[in-house]
């Protein structure tokens, strides 16, 4: 069966400790992909077009953290601690994780696009990753908007609960439970 893994970041500033990069892969069945998207937009509410997981209230994320869990779906997401730019801490992050996917037999990853000025650092990690053979050369590797692929709002929510259980508040994460793994991409 062909799997796709659904990929979205989301980080943490903070002034007095190190700063938390998160990127979570949600791994889909292609055969559940439809059901999963009309669940998922049954979870908007008013006129929001997509979920946004720092957008949502503490109640709607408990809410949303539920039925993630009683959809039943994998997770694998890379932490990088880090005090330099952001972007080197995705490419560490994206680097561990495009490797952990691989022996999963993933045909396509699909990550959150930050616009194609930042979309090309992805580009170029992707390219030397293929070259050194650490991913296999047919995994697929495309870019979507939130907006256009609400399956993008599984990985939103994941690695935003990681950076709230950063925070100390370990919740969200509890309710997710043993369906999220989570690895330190610091040394990749």
């Amino acid at each position: 069966m062909p799997l796709t893994a659904y990929v979205d970041e989301s980080m943490r500033q903070r002034r007095d400790d190190a700063c938390v990069y998160v990127l979570a892969a949600v791994i889909v069945d292609d055969a559940r992909a439809e059901s999963l998207r009309e669940q998922l937009k049954r979870l908007r509410s008013g006129k929001n077009t997509v979920l946004h997981w720092r957008k949502e209230s503490p109640v709607r994320q408990l809410l949303i953290a539920q039925t993630i869990h009683d959809l039943d779906v994998a997770s694998i997401v890379t932490v990088c601690l880090y005090n330099a730019k952001d972007e080197r801490a995705r490419r560490h992050c994206l680097d561990r994780l495009l490797t952990e996917l691989a022996p999963h037999a993933i045909g396509n990853v699909t990550l959150e696009s930050r616009r194609a000025h930042r979309d090309k650092h992805d580009h170029a990690l992707l390219t030397a990753l293929r070259r050194s053979h650490r991913i296999p050369l047919d995994m697929a590797v495309t870019w979507d908007l939130a907006a256009s692929e609400p399956l993008l709002w599984l990985p939103d929510a994941i690695a935003g609960a990681v950076t709230w259980w950063f925070d100390g508040q370990d919740e969200y994460l509890k309710v997710l439970g043993t369906q999220v793994e989570i690895l330190d991409a610091t040394q990749s």
